[in-house]
């Protein structure tokens, strides 16, 4: 996913705002051929650069059991997908001297169990 990612902002950088139009075909044909290859059901994009919505687009299937097609509605589950973010945040936390390592949680939050 992150490749996916990486290449839809390759995408959109290598050209100027101006052409955003253009582009948006050639990150559309990307996204479509990735979910291909990669048997993605469905997904929702959205690009924005410099403050701007220059990409906003459903693909596919949300619910393949009952073939509900995504929509700007559609919630998808993230499963895992905050543990890195979580994880660089709190390393950033440590490097500020905000977060000992080697507290306990409880150092941090109150009202947890002994």
């Amino acid at each position: 996913m992150i490749r996916l990612f990486l290449s839809v902002l390759l995408a959109l950088g290598s050209q100027p705002l101006t052409s955003a139009r253009p582009v948006a075909a050639d990150v559309e044909a990307l996204l479509r051929r990735e979910m291909r290859e990669r048997r993605i059901p469905g997904l929702q994009v959205a690009v924005v650069r410099r403050g701007k919505i220059v990409l906003l687009h459903s693909f596919g299937i949300a619910d393949l059991a009952n073939s509900v097609p995504v929509n700007n509605r559609s919630i998808f589950p993230i499963n895992s997908c905050t543990k890195a973010f979580t994880g660089v945040a709190i390393m950033q936390l440590v490097e500020e001297g905000k977060i000992d390592l080697s507290a306990p949680v409880s150092a941090y939050l109150e009202g947890l169990p002994a």
